[in-house]
C-alpha cells in the first residue's frame, strides 16, 4: 500500500481512536493505529503515511515524544503533515512546532476537516 493511502493515529482512548478511524475512512485514507508512542515510532520506522494524527494528552508524553522522533528522523517539514490531538490548552502552548492543533473531539466531520487542512488529501 502506499504512503498516500495511509494516516497513521497514535490515540490510547478507543472512542476518540475510532472516531478519527471514520474520518480517515471518510477521506479514503487506511488508519493505522498505534496505542502509545513507541508503537507510533516502531511503526513510522517500517512504513510511511501521508499524516499522522497523534493524542498529545497520553501520559507520559507518550504523543508528544513522537512528535519529537518525527522532527529528528525527517526534519522540522515534516511536521506539517501531523495533527495533534489535546484537551490541554498548556500542551497546545509547549507546541512550537509547525503542527497542527485541534482540542480533542470525536465528531467525525470536524477530524475529516482538520485531518484534510493538515496535507492528508487523496
Amino acid at each position: 500500500m502506499d504512503a498516500r493511502d495511509r494516516l497513521l493515529i497514535v490515540e490510547n482512548d478507543p472512542l476518540l481512536s475510532h472516531a478519527v478511524e471514520l474520518a480517515a475512512e471518510k477521506l479514503n485514507l487506511m488508519p493505522v493505529v498505534a496505542s502509545d508512542g513507541w508503537e507510533a515510532i516502531d511503526r513510522l520506522q517500517s512504513s510511511q503515511y501521508l499524516a499522522v494524527v497523534v493524542d498529545g494528552d497520553i501520559p507520559g508524553r507518550s504523543g508528544l515524544g513522537v512528535l519529537d522522533y518525527i522532527r529528528e528522523e525527517f526534519g522540522e517539514g515534516s511536521l506539517d503533515r501531523v495533527l495533534v490531538l489535546t484537551r490541554s490548552e498548556r500542551t497546545a502552548l509547549e507546541l512550537r512546532d509547525p503542527v497542527h492543533i485541534l482540542r480533542t473531539t470525536d465528531q467525525v466531520e470536524e477530524l475529516a476537516n482538520a485531518i484534510e487542512e493538515c496535507g492528508a488529501r487523496k
